[in-house]
């Protein structure tokens, strides 16, 4: 039995910390199987879950480009940590350990940096879909993992981070925008991950806290980056200080999310939006992300100039001329993400 993942009040059940893997014979030395049967998720039935066994650790080199497209579904199995789905464009991407409150582990945070690879390097991806299975998003660290790792818990927290990191500079970097649907708690990394998408979308049920020093320890997972950029340094400063709790209004009216829904509403509303934007021009929206991630530290002259460099750019994409075509002939664009 783990430690509470959630020692703020928020959910009092205990936890199982996740035991290894399943031994190799369903997927061989590599635990890497043949690709599985397709199956439905019975909300989603347009998306199609693609399972493959395979080990924590990264294909050998090459593997990923050499598979087929089916197969592109990340080599995880429907037991993982987190579940990649594809549907044209677009991509959804759940947490999924709702028997632990959907806390990041080691398993999840290696599983979500080899997911944001494979999207950053999928030029078809045009549009993301993040949420958490069961009652919660994300109660932040799994503090039964740390404190299992004993006197390692230190090394165990840099690998931890150093792959959660990684994810969210991917997720960040890559053209594809992402948007959050919050169907529960956000906490700790959790909180942090929502913080570093595009769009966020809260269910009326959702609650928000930093959470971090109510267990004596420092924020990660970005969120001293862009949670001040969100909402300002002194509301930063007061929810990771005194781990105050937010509720979705509250959120919105903060400006950390940018709508909130009733529950029963919140997956069609943020499939919705995730596909208007995956019918956009995904190239401008990539410009568009990294032109306001350099905004925190270029001057206004270096800015202009990535602006006037990103406009011209995008101009030339397919997508330029198509949205300049229709302007002036009164028509909707049909982008294609080229």
């Amino acid at each position: 039995m783990g430690l509470s993942c959630d020692p703020f009040g928020l959910d009092r059940r205990p936890i199982h910390v996740l035991g290894r893997l399943r031994s190799a014979d369903h997927g061989g030395r590599h635990g890497r199987a043949a690709i599985g049967r397709v199956s439905s998720q019975p909300k989603t039935p347009d998306f199609a879950i693609w399972s493959a066994t395979r080990c924590w650790s990264m294909p050998p080199p090459g593997k990923l480009s050499a598979i087929t497209e089916n197969e592109r579904s990340f080599y995880m199995s429907t037991d993982d940590p987190i579940r990649l789905e594809r549907d044209g464009g677009i991509a959804k991407l759940t947490l999924t350990r709702p028997g632990a409150a959907n806390a990041l582990n080691m398993p999840m945070a290696q599983a979500l940096m080899r997911a944001a690879i494979e999207l950053d390097e999928d030029d078809s991806v045009r549009a993301v879909l993040l949420t958490g299975e069961g009652k919660m998003f994300c109660a932040g660290g799994d503090l039964g993992a740390m404190k299992e790792a004993g006197d390692g818990t230190a090394a165990y927290l840099k690998e931890l981070t150093l792959n959660l990191h990684g994810a969210i500079s991917r997720f960040a970097r890559m053209r594809a925008p992402i948007v959050t649907a919050v169907n529960g708690t956000a906490a700790g990394a959790g909180f942090s991950m929502m913080c570093a998408t595009e769009l966020a979308i809260a269910s009326e049920t959702a609650k928000f806290t930093m959470a971090y020093t109510g267990a004596g320890l420092s924020p990660d997972g970005s969120s001293t980056y862009f949670l001040p950029r969100i909402i300002g340094q002194r509301r930063t400063l007061e929810l990771m200080l005194t781990n105050r709790v937010l509720n979705s209004a509250e959120a919105l009216d903060w400006g950390l999310v940018n709508q909130v829904v009733p529950a029963d509403e919140l997956m069609s509303t943020a499939e919705k939006r995730v596909e208007h934007l995956a019918s956009g021009p995904t190239g401008s929206y990539g410009v568009v992300k990294r032109l306001l991630l350099n905004s925190a530290y270029d001057s206004l002259e270096s800015q202009m100039e990535h602006e006037a460099r990103g406009i011209a750019a995008s101009s030339r994409t397919a997508d330029g001329r198509e949205g300049i075509a229709a302007f002036l002939a009164k028509r909707r664009p049909e982008f294609t993400g080229n």
